[in-house]
C-alpha cells in the first residue's frame, strides 16, 4: 500500500519537477523498485508481501502516469501502458488475484493505443480488446 500511495502522489503532484519526463522517470523507477520487492519476497516467503506485490491500483497509477505525463502521439508511451496491463495479466493468471486488470485498465491503455503513431498500435488494440472480452465471458 505504501507503494501506491507514493506512487500516486508523483503522479497527482509531479513531485515538484518540471520535467515531464523526470516525473515518469520516478513513476517507473518505484513500479521496478516494488516489482523486485516482491520478487525478492517471494523468493523468500512463497507468496510475497501483500504490500509490495503490485495490484489493479499499482497499475492503474502506472498507465494513468502514462496518460498525463506523456505525449499519447509517443511511438513508445502506449506500448509502455500496454506492457504494465500485461504484467497485470500475467500476475493474474500466476494467482495474484488483486492483480486482476480492471475495465479502467484495459480502456485506458486501447485508448492510448488508439491515439498512438507506432505502427503496432492498431494489433495491439485490437489483442487488447479480444483479450479483455475473453475476460468478460469467463467470469
Amino acid at each position: 500500500i505504501t507503494f501506491n500511495v507514493v506512487i500516486d502522489a508523483w503522479v497527482r503532484l509531479g513531485g515538484g519537477l518540471k520535467d515531464d519526463n523526470a516525473v515518469i522517470s520516478r513513476v517507473e523507477n518505484l513500479f521496478y523498485l516494488m516489482n523486485e520487492y516482491a520478487q525478492k519476497n517471494q523468493n523468500e516467503n512463497y507468496g510475497g508481501s501483500g504490500n509490495t506485490i503490485p495490484n489493479t491500483a499499482t497499475c492503474a497509477i502506472v498507465i494513468q502516469a502514462y496518460s498525463k505525463y506523456c505525449n499519447v502521439h509517443d511511438v513508445h508511451t502506449a506500448i509502455k501502458a500496454h506492457d504494465v496491463l500485461q504484467k497485470m495479466e500475467r500476475a493474474y493468471r500466476h494467482g495474484h488475484v488483486k492483480a486482476k486488470p480492471d475495465g479502467y485498465a484495459y480502456n485506458a491503455v486501447i485508448s492510448m493505443l488508439s491515439k498512438s503513431t507506432n505502427p503496432k498500435a492498431g494489433k495491439l488494440a485490437y489483442d487488447t480488446l479480444v483479450r479483455l472480452l475473453d475476460d468478460v465471458e469467463t467470469a
